[in-house]
């Protein structure tokens, strides 16, 4: 009787022990596929709420022309042949930098610095608070239904800058002369298992002129220069 006792005392412990890995198996199983397909959500919101706020910024800052249409002309030089065809086009990097330094220097430090705002979904102190219906994203009813999960996210926001002449066909005997600012954005989100860089090129016109010039057949409609100013 007694060895008997014992034998069923020893087959409690091992189906307990049983018992207590596949909740632990199973547990980890849920906590995996919830995370797998939660990750490339979070990175898709956070990618779009970033480059909305990038958007909007660079709209607000860059809503008028930053230079005159005779800064404009000072600073693009454009060398025209005997029948007033465009041949080529040089820059005055000294006046880039006078005229576009400080702007440059006032967005680079409000971007690498913006306070992103997530719309829709709560972030706050580098959690994101996701609803867990939200990972099956087919079915639009139970989106916002479940528990709130929070998800420890960290990005980091960097900025590249150059510049970009383009003269184009503008009518009879006239070319469009714009001065672009190119702004390319990086950016690098930080979750406990993964991470996910993204980027976004603008194109931003500064400044624009219509003068009497021609482009030869062979540049096609427009002829156009980049360069460089000042990378982070």
């Amino acid at each position: 009787m007694r060895r008997r006792f014992k034998r069923i005392k020893k087959n409690n412990k091992r189906n307990y022990l049983y018992i207590g890995l596949m909740i632990i198996l199973c547990t980890y199983m849920i906590v995996d596929y919830i995370g797998c397909r939660l990750t490339p959500i979070v990175h898709n919101i956070i990618e779009i709420n970033v480059n909305k706020n990038v958007h909007n910024y660079l709209f607000n800052m860059f809503n008028t022309d930053l230079l005159t249409k005779d800064e404009l002309m000072n600073i693009v030089e454009i060398n025209k042949n005997k029948d007033d065809e465009i041949i080529s086009v040089d820059y005055r990097f000294d006046l880039v930098y006078k005229n576009l330094s400080e702007k440059m220097a006032e967005m680079f430090n409000d971007v690498r610095n913006m306070d992103v705002k997530m719309e829709y979904y709560d972030y706050e102190n580098g959690l994101f608070f996701v609803p867990l219906g939200i990972i099956d994203k087919g079915n639009i009813l139970i989106t916002d239904f479940g528990f709130k999960l929070p998800v420890k996210v960290v990005f980091f926001t960097d900025i590249k800058m150059g510049y970009k002449t383009k003269v184009t066909s503008y009518g009879m005997n006239n070319v469009l002369v714009e001065l672009y600012l190119v702004v390319t954005v990086w950016n690098t989100v930080l979750s406990p298992s993964s991470f996910y860089d993204f980027d976004n090129t603008y194109e931003i016109v500064v400044a624009s002129k219509v003068i009497m010039g021609k482009i030869p057949v062979f540049y096609g409609d427009s002829i156009e220069k980049s360069s460089s100013i000042v990378s982070s």
